[in-house]
């Protein structure tokens, strides 16, 4: 399995840089994953622009929490590196 990530910008907040790398790290020894920060959401192809419109159309399960893009991105690599220690049948590493 291959995993990209793509999303605008880069993360500022060094602690949240911090935890993003760790998270990457434990990642990638599960599966390869790429992430790649652009300035914009220029660069996409159009093949991923339109799987990314689709799942926006569908939504993504919204809360009542609010987060920073930041940390939102660091959730995000928790959840993707958990989903992956219970595919590979290992223990979740806290």
């Amino acid at each position: 399995m291959r995993i990209k990530i793509v999303w605008s910008g880069k993360t500022r907040d060094q602690n949240l840089k911090e935890l993003q790398d760790s998270y990457l790290e434990k990642i990638n020894k599960l599966e390869r994953c790429e992430l790649i920060e652009t300035k914009e959401a220029r660069g996409l192809t159009e093949g991923m622009e339109k799987r990314i419109l689709a799942i926006e159309a569908n939504g993504l399960e919204k809360h009542k929490m609010t987060f920073s893009h930041e940390l939102t991105r660091v959730v995000l690599l928790e959840q993707i590196y958990s989903s992956l220690t219970i595919m590979h049948e290992r223990q979740y590493a806290k």
